[in-house]
């Protein structure tokens, strides 16, 4: 059974009510994705427990929208906001991305996604009924199409897949014109196949940025710490 909550350095993470838990996924996506000042808005579709909204929360000064449709999760999301340092600064927003693409006016610089169906880190059976609940609720095809309504032009989508993953979902991408110009190939081990691949998407073709992370070899790698360092307690 996992922990109830999860404390990093600057919030706690409970988690005893979502159906996601934190991850290293998660945690990877909420660390890599690019911000700085010129970000002001951001979407965190299937946002689970808060997790990566609050990452980015600590890491700029933008304002965050968490999408989440299960209610247990988002309630929990709104617990985990309330008690965080930025509660100001994001917001729950529970039901479908696609009703809320379709109706919503708002335009955001960047979107951030690690949905269940993406995620490697349950029980094969849990996983198995996960992926089929969100196939029906969230497909691939249904984030893409709600973040071309909710982009802005200069805007980027940020997303962390199953390496095995990544090819069909850039393929899906490009058909709609949003095009990789980052990514990163992540080990778990310095020796063996990558687990994960992390994305950013844009509008706006240009070259891409090719970057490889090893977790551990042996203990975890330098670039793991400086990654993760503003957040994990463990070093």
């Amino acid at each position: 059974m996992a922990n109830p909550w999860f404390r990093f350095k600057q919030f706690t993470v409970w988690q005893d009510k979502a159906a996601m838990k934190v991850t290293t996924d998660g945690v990877l996506l909420g660390a890599w994705v690019r911000v700085d000042s010129r970000i002001t808005s951001v979407l965190d579709v299937g946002t689970g427990t808060g997790l990566i909204a609050l990452m980015i929360a600590q890491r700029c000064g933008a304002v965050v929208d968490a999408m989440e449709i299960d209610p247990l999760s988002a309630e929990q999301a709104r617990e985990n906001v309330s008690r965080s340092p930025w509660p100001d600064r994001i917001r729950i927003v529970e039901g479908s991305f696609q009703e809320y693409a379709a109706a919503t006016e708002i335009r955001y610089d960047l979107v951030v996604s690690n949905p269940p169906y993406f995620s490697d880190s349950m029980k094969p059976a849990d996983r198995a009924k996960s992926r089929a609940r969100h196939a029906e609720s969230l497909t691939a095809n249904d984030l893409l199409d709600g973040t071309l309504k909710v982009l802005k032009p200069a805007g980027c989508l940020a997303v962390i897949l199953p390496a095995a993953q990544a090819g069909e979902f850039e393929f899906l991408a490009r058909d709609r014109q949003l095009y990789v110009i980052r990514q990163c190939e992540v080990y778990p081990l310095k020796e063996g196949e990558p687990a994960w691949m992390l994305l950013e998407l844009s509008l706006r073709p240009r070259e891409r940025v090719k970057e490889t992370l090893v977790i551990r070899n042996g203990n975890y790698t330098p670039e793991y710490r400086r990654l993760t360092g503003e957040f994990y307690l463990k070093y």
